[in-house]
């Protein structure tokens, strides 16, 4: 979608925009929010998304399933800030669209599509969100080639054909990107089952000559005396009188070799009671994918946003897949975000915080907390922060593509990982921090344990203006 569409359908539409009430948001994706508005007597829906490949910014005219939208850190602003409030004026400038928003005070939120970003300005011009905290600009004055649409003019047009066109557009592009994703989940499962039922049928050639391995066993036992230790080969004359060259372990004995033919025998003749029903339900697992794969490739499974993702494939018993992947194709619909997002399901696992340069800062607030922070949500160039020699919260400081970690946001994550310590009532202490690519968590350690290397070392004293600037609240966790 061009600008030049996306300003006809916003003009298109003032009658509805001007003096409505802002009830609701979601979001959709990183980059795509839904304003929920109240005006005339009905409510609308607003998308709003700065994703390049597809700008938007017009009304969408069909359901949405809940299943697709979820709460933010974003999300809890809009509604703390602009929620209830009322849409006064519209200004469209070049590639950029500023709403002025009522509500106690007046707020500026700024959709810049040239920067893929949306700010949220209060009357002050304090920043209080930004999608991005990189090319930031604020509400700029009246200039001659801006539109203005203020509620002084007539509230015009109930014609709304452009957005209905792009809301059309919308949903077909959500549909294709929804097949997308959930036939490249489908063919990744087809090339694993493919893979472990080439494997299965190796094992099976294997059980068919599972005899040779118990009559080399027998041949080694009948030998044992005279098999050297260390020797890789021996040949032995079998129980018909031929020459026979056999295979040994030399980190093994003799008798550790007979032993060890022995139990690959037993193994493999277990195995064989089995390995015919593995391969068909592997069978039956492929026959599966491949239907699914040929019923969404035909159009008859219905993948769009009006249905529950959960409830696409009632028709088909697709429980033998297992719950791994029963799970990702629930949720195939968060691939188009480009990374898992977890709805707000209570308190959050870990606090965010924002550096005085205003980068993302994720403290665990338990030891599950760490362990999900430092382990899983945590990418490979973050810096992760613990105090040295002392109980305390793991600390993330969120790398930023193209970015790089000033001193002073080191120092920050350090403060707050000192704070959220043992070392808190000493008010100062060391502090180590190294990648998160460097960290590994021992076998069977308890939660929150990690090894890491690669560390550098900070001296932290608390200072009460740093810490006042960090503590105060910048809305609730992801």
């Amino acid at each position: 979608m061009d600008f030049d569409s996306i300003k006809e359908a916003v003009i298109e539409i003032k009658g509805i925009l001007l003096g409505a009430r802002i009830d609701k948001v979601y979001q959709l994706d990183r980059y795509t929010f839904l304003f929920i508005l109240f005006n005339v007597g009905k409510s609308h829906c607003l998308i709003l998304s700065v994703l390049k490949r597809s700008k938007r910014f017009h009304l969408l005219f069909d359901r949405i399933y809940k299943e697709y939208l979820y709460s933010s850190h974003a999300v809890d602003i809009f509604k703390k800030q602009i929620g209830k409030g009322k849409i006064t004026d519209i200004f469209i400038y070049e590639n950029r669209i500023e709403l002025s928003i009522s509500q106690k005070q007046n707020f500026r939120l700024v959709v810049d599509f040239s920067t893929v970003n949306i700010n949220l300005f209060d009357e002050e011009k304090i920043l209080l969100f930004a999608l991005h905290r990189r090319n930031i600009q604020g509400p700029v004055e009246r200039e001659n080639n801006v539109i203005t649409i203020s509620k002084s003019e007539d509230k015009i047009s109930s014609q709304s054909g452009l957005n209905k066109a792009l809301s059309l557009d919308f949903f077909n592009e959500r549909e294709r990107i929804l097949q997308k994703n959930i036939l490249q989940i489908l063919r990744a499962e087809e090339k694993k089952v493919l893979r472990l039922n080439q494997k299965l049928l190796f094992e099976k050639e294997e059980i068919i000559d599972k005899d040779k391995y118990r009559k080399i066993g027998e041949l080694i036992k009948y030998n044992l005396s005279q098999l050297p230790r260390g020797a890789s080969s021996a040949a032995l004359v079998d129980f018909n009188g031929e020459k026979v060259t056999i295979e040994l372990n030399p980190g093994l004995n003799p008798g550790e070799n007979m032993n060890a033919y022995f139990k690959k025998y037993k193994k493999l003749k277990k195995g064989g009671e089995i390995i015919d029903e593995k391969i068909r339900l592997q069978k039956k697992k492929l026959d599966l994918v491949l239907n699914l794969k040929r019923e969404i490739q035909h159009g008859n499974i219905v993948l769009d946003l009006n249905h529950c993702p959960a409830l696409i494939f009632k028709d088909f018993d697709i429980s033998i897949l297992g719950k791994r992947f029963l799970l990702r194709l629930e949720r195939f619909h968060e691939a188009a975000t480009g990374k898992t997002i977890k709805p707000d399901q209570g308190k959050s696992t870990f606090l965010q915080f924002i550096s005085r340069t205003g980068k993302r800062i994720l403290v665990g607030r338990t030891a599950e907390g760490n362990e999900e922070l430092s382990l899983k949500i945590a990418r490979g160039n973050d810096l992760w922060f613990h105090a040295e020699s002392a109980a305390g919260s793991h600390v993330i400081l969120c790398y930023e593509k193209n970015g790089i970690f000033q001193e002073q946001d080191i120092m920050d994550a350090a403060v707050l990982a000192l704070y959220f310590s043992k070392l808190r009532k000493e008010k100062k202490g060391s502090v180590q921090y190294t990648m998160k690519k460097y960290l590994r968590k021992p076998k069977n350690a308890k939660p929150g344990m990690v090894i890491y290397y690669n560390e550098k070392t900070k001296w932290v004293t608390l200072a009460p203006d740093i810490l006042s600037s960090l503590l105060k609240p910048k809305g609730s966790v992801l």
